[in-house]
């Protein structure tokens, strides 16, 4: 319905996206009574009974897979673990000087 609108140039996607659902069908509806009175207003696209269903190139499995981390999301990992090295390691320096005043 919002792509014949578009088609018909009552506005761009962006703007028809941003409508209410009864202003889109009170415009839709008046769409259709001027279709029916002036033949020269862009008319229906005829769609196409069957779709043809393109092959699913990825597996669920494979999607899901530990593999399929984001770049982002192991570099940030990557991070973490290195803080979190860093701090163990400042937290044993504390600890050793600790053992060094108190002896």
């Amino acid at each position: 319905m919002r792509a014949e609108l578009v088609a018909a140039n009552y506005g761009s996607a962006r703007s028809i996206a941003r409508w209410s659902e009864f202003n889109i069908v009170e415009t839709y509806k008046r769409l259709e009574q001027l279709r029916a009175k002036d033949p020269k207003v862009s008319q229906k696209p005829v769609y196409p009974t069957t779709v043809a269903i393109a092959q699913q190139t990825h597996t669920p499995k494979k999607l899901l897979s530990a593999s399929a981390f984001s770049a982002k999301a192991l570099i940030q990992i990557k991070r973490q673990k290195q803080t979190d090295q860093e701090d163990e390691q400042k937290y044993e320096k504390i600890r050793k000087k600790g053992k060094k005043v108190t002896a």
